[in-house]
Parts: structure tokens; C-alpha cells; sequence
């Protein structure tokens, strides 16, 4: 196990305080909707000219009203899960002493004072009252890892290059992601993200005969309830992680064993298992019902569900209704707090320069491909002549689109994200079941849709987008302007598909296919030509 000691700011990062500044300006006679955010506020308040009273408001929050706001969700449970693993928690942050307006109240008697109602007065806290101080103090107390709200500490040049730098953005309000940087939506999910820091190397199998994953799979299925597993039995068909059936209890159970790649720091467990058992709890019955799940294994069980991949022609309206109606009730409760703890979706994108930024880094991964062989050549070739002026052009038209807002938490949905028919089975009595949620999170609807429309493996009839465009915005209550917003991303998205095809020319993608089946098929000629193929359909 790692030695971790872990840095984390105060305001922002462990309080909340988007509800009480809410109330303090509706206290003055401001009418500031309920649930919204302290940058909103702000917002809010200085466009109406009144950066007086929000200065005045800052004081008021951060001194005697401190006591009324809260820990962010998931926050006091990740605290707990780093005490029990021995790894040490350090809160380091900076604010004045006394508010630079209004009463000169004592703000960080008011930050102690809060702490030690809010099950966390055992912790280190070193309160600054400057950046620079805070910069030094991170540094003087040897922390392996900081996690801040505010970009510009993680990105300071002197912060120790050593540090691992985690952007707390639950509201996703951060522009591209930062190469050194990793950006977390909550705390669950940064307790997701530790779990696998401190269990870098857990157990691989393909050999269903292995005691070991018996008897490790047995420890999750006594845990259900059911005893031993009686059989365990690979399944075809991934291409991501391992697949297995088992029986155990007379029941037959799937197991998922997800994949792990230091290039890839995406916690696959953590983010298909939440966002089934939240899909599951709002009354989701097209999905497996997940059922029990181990980090430090990467395992996870679900039910498992018999059924047969669909074929083409079987992907019309009323395939098409199933994942409407899908998407419609994942987002029904969207506004609970269990909503707002899920993550963010895999290259969550809530602005248009975010969309161009997640598909350009995917263009310039492939443009760094250092070719081995002859294919390797010829695809390093087209990526230069074809699709990199092809992309340039497309991201051209998109940035010149005036609208540089950030796409505001009410306009967001909690996306399957790669959702399509390529990830769903049919039961023999007809029933569409979708699995595989390993990329999903809080996105742009826009994203949703292109998605859905552009993945190549079974891509629903075109001529049905209008239809599904026009049910989620109607009954998800989501803004008009979508429409547009899916229009100037379709192409965008065109190129972000052809990318992912050309992924087999990746090592990461080399590896992950390895740990999913044991084997190295070289797919890499008939992906090109599939690559080729979409970039001339955008012609």
C-alpha cells in the first residue's frame, strides 16, 4: 500500500455554502432561485451592479453565518475511509482574517468553529492568509496530494511538481482538463479515485480454474448471501474488461472484472456501478441490477440477464423509443442530491470550446502515433494528409460560434454516455436491456445525442434524430436551443468517432483489449478502413 498524506482546501472544497449565499441575498430582497450555485450568485448580484453587497455577503457567509452551511456530500464518509486506511488528511487553505468590508468579524475562529461541529475537529487545519503562504504551507507539510476548488493553486508554478492535483468541480464549471491535473465531481468519486491509488495492482485472471478468483469471487457472493460460487464461466463479447457468468445459490450472477491502465486513470468500477445502483434505485428496469461491488478487486457483480446482441435491422423507432424512454426516467430525479453526486460523465464537455478541446486531444494522441510497421505508416500517413485538415476545418466552424457560455447546471443530464444499441441485448420475450455505464456521468444533452447518433458499430436510422431530440427537450424540460447546439456538434462528433476507431493503434487501447480476452487481434487494417469511410461520409 501507498503512503498518501492528502492536502485539501477549505472553502469550496469541504463547505458548501451555495444555499446560504442563496438565502443571504434573498434575505436583502433578491430573488435568487433555490439551488443555486455561490458562483451563480455572484453572478447574479454583479450583473445588477451590486459587487458591494456581494463583498458584504462574503463576510456575513464566511463569518457568523458560517455555522449554516454544510459539508459538501460524500465528504465526512471520505474522510472516514482515509482514516481507516491509515492515510493522513491535512485541511490547508487561505482566507483574511477579517472581511475586507462590514464588521471585522474573525473568519477563521468562524472556520475552526465549523469544523468542530461537522464530525472533523481531529484534523490538522493551517489557515493562511495569503496564496503564496498556503503554496509553501502545502509544501512544508509534504503532501502527496492536494485537491482544491480553485485551478490556479494546482496549477501554481510553485506547487511541488511531485503533488498529485485533484480539481474538486462539482458544478463543472472548469474549462479543458489540464494534462497534470484531475478533475472530480464529488467526493465519492474522489474516494473512488484513492481506492485505486492504494490498490494499484489487484489480482488478474483469465483461467476460470484459478483458486484465486474462486475464492475471491465466493467472498462476494457469500456476501449476497449465496455461498461459494459453484461455477465460473468467460464470457465472449468484451472489449474493455473481462466478462464471466456464476453460479452460486442458484442464482446466475455476472461478473464484471474492469480493467486498469496507468494511462488511463479513468475508475471504470466506480462510475458504472453508481450510476447503476442510481439508475436502479429511480426505477430503471432496462439495465442489470448491480448487485455488489469491491474496488480494491476492481470486481463487481450484477444479475445477469440471458439475451442476444441486436442486429441491424432490428435498430427502428421502437429500439430507438427504448432508449428515450431510458434517458427520460435516468433524468426524472435529476435534481436530488443522489443525482448531483454522480460524477461526471468521461470527457464531460459543458461548452463548446470543451467539446473541440476532448475531440482535439484525441486527434493529437493519434497524430503522436509512432509507427512500427507498414500499417502503422500508412495510418500515420492519412491521420497527417486526411483527417487532421479535415478536423481542423470542423473545429474551425465551431469556434466560431459566438456562444462561449457555459452550458448552466439546469441545461446538464445524467448521460449513459456511449449509449447505443452496440452496448444492449434482447431478451428472448423482446426486452431491450442496456448495460455498460463505465463512461457515464453529468454531460451536455448535445453530447447525449451525438453520441448516440455517430457511434458506428449500431448506429440508429438518422432520420430518427428529429424524434429523439424533440422527447428529451420536451420531457426534460431542457432549453430549445439544444436543437442548434446538436447541429454545430454533429460534425464535431464525426471526428471524435473516428478516432475512437482508430483507437487499435493505441497501446492503451492494445493493452485493454489484451486484459479483456487474453488475445491480440490485430484489427487494426479493417479500423482504418472504417475510419476512412466516416471521414468521407462528412464530405
Amino acid at each position: 500500500m501507498i503512503h498518501a498524506r492528502i492536502g485539501i482546501d477549505l472553502d469550496n472544497t469541504i463547505v458548501c455554502y451555495d444555499e446560504l449565499f442563496a438565502e443571504l441575498a434573498r434575505e436583502r430582497g433578491y430573488d435568487v432561485p433555490p439551488r443555486t450555485s455561490k458562483t451563480a450568485v455572484r453572478r447574479y448580484l454583479c450583473d445588477r451592479g451590486r459587487e458591494d453587497l456581494w463583498t458584504g455577503l462574503q463576510g456575513e457567509a464566511y463569518g457568523p453565518r458560517m455555522r449554516q452551511a454544510v459539508a459538501y456530500p460524500g465528504l465526512v464518509e471520505f474522510v472516514q475511509s482515509c482514516r481507516d486506511a491509515g492515510v493522513e488528511i491535512v485541511v490547508i487553505s487561505h482566507r483574511s482574517r477579517h472581511p475586507y468590508a462590514g464588521q471585522p468579524y474573525d473568519l477563521h475562529a468562524s472556520a475552526r468553529a465549523w469544523l468542530e461541529t461537522a464530525q472533523l475537529r481531529d484534523l490538522e487545519v493551517f489557515l493562511e492568509t495569503t496564496q503564496a503562504a498556503k503554496i509553501d504551507r502545502i509544501a512544508a507539510e509534504n503532501c502527496t496530494h492536494f485537491i482544491d476548488d480553485m485551478i490556479a493553486v494546482l496549477l501554481h508554478p510553485q506547487l511541488p511538481a511531485d503533488i498529485a492535483r485533484w480539481h474538486f468541480d462539482p458544478h463543472g464549471a472548469g474549462k479543458a482538463e489540464q494534462p497534470s491535473v484531475i478533475r472530480i465531481a464529488s467526493w465519492q468519486q474522489a474516494q473512488a479515485l484513492l481506492q485505486r491509488e492504494l490498490h494499484p495492482n489487484p489480482p488478474s485472471f483469465l483461467v476460470t480454474q484459478d483458486p484465486t478468483l474462486i475464492e475471491l469471487v465466493s467472498t462476494l457472493t457469500e456476501e449476497l448471501g449465496h455461498g461459494p460460487a459453484a461455477a465460473i464461466t468467460p464470457l465472449p463479447g468484451g472489449r474493455n474488461n473481462r466478462v464471466y457468468r456464476v453460479d452460486a445459490g442458484g442464482e446466475r450472477l455476472l461478473l464484471k472484472h474492469y480493467f486498469r491502465d496507468a494511462e488511463d486513470p479513468r475508475d471504470r468500477l466506480a462510475a458504472d456501478y453508481a450510476f447503476s445502483a442510481y439508475a436502479w434505485t429511480v426505477g430503471a428496469r432496462a439495465i442489470p441490477e448491480p448487485r455488489i461491488a469491491d474496488a480494491a478487486l476492481d470486481m463487481a457483480l450484477y444479475s445477469f440477464i440471458d439475451g442476444r446482441r441486436l442486429q441491424p435491422a432490428e435498430i427502428d423507432a421502437s429500439a430507438v423509443s427504448h432508449a428515450i424512454d431510458l434517458t427520460v426516467l435516468l433524468n426524472r430525479d435529476r435534481d436530488s442530491a443522489r443525482a448531483r453526486a454522480l460524477p461526471f460523465a468521461a470527457e464531460a464537455a459543458f461548452s463548446i470550446a470543451d467539446h473541440c478541446d476532448a475531440v482535439g486531444s484525441r486527434v493529437a494522441r493519434l497524430q503522436r502515433l509512432i509507427p512500427t510497421d507498414d500499417l502503422d505508416h500508412q495510418a500515420h500517413a492519412w491521420i497527417a494528409s486526411q483527417l487532421l485538415p479535415a478536423w481542423q476545418a470542423i473545429a474551425a466552424r465551431a469556434a466560431s460560434d459566438e456562444d462561449e457560455r457555459i452550458l448552466p447546471p439546469s441545461q446538464r443530464v445524467l448521460s449513459p454516455s456511449d449509449f447505443g444499441f452496440h452496448n444492449a441485448i434482447a431478451t428472448s420475450a423482446g426486452r431491450l436491456v442496456f448495460h455498460d455505464f463505465e463512461y457515464a456521468g453529468w454531460d451536455d444533452p448535445a453530447k447525449l445525442v451525438c453520441d448516440f447518433f455517430c457511434q458506428v458499430e449500431l448506429p440508429p436510422p438518422p432520420a430518427l434524430l428529429p424524434t429523439f431530440v424533440d422527447r428529451i427537450i420536451r420531457e426534460m424540460a431542457l432549453a430549445d436551443d439544444l436543437r442548434g447546439r446538436i447541429e454545430l456538434l454533429m460534425s464535431v462528433y464525426r471526428i471524435k468517432w473516428c478516432c475512437i476507431v482508430l483507437n487499435e493503434f493505441l497501446p492503451a487501447a492494445v493493452r485493454r483489449r489484451r486484459f479483456a480476452t487474453g488475445a491480440e487481434p490485430d484489427s487494426r487494417r479493417a479500423q482504418l478502413a472504417k475510419a476512412m469511410e466516416i471521414l468521407d461520409g462528412l464530405r
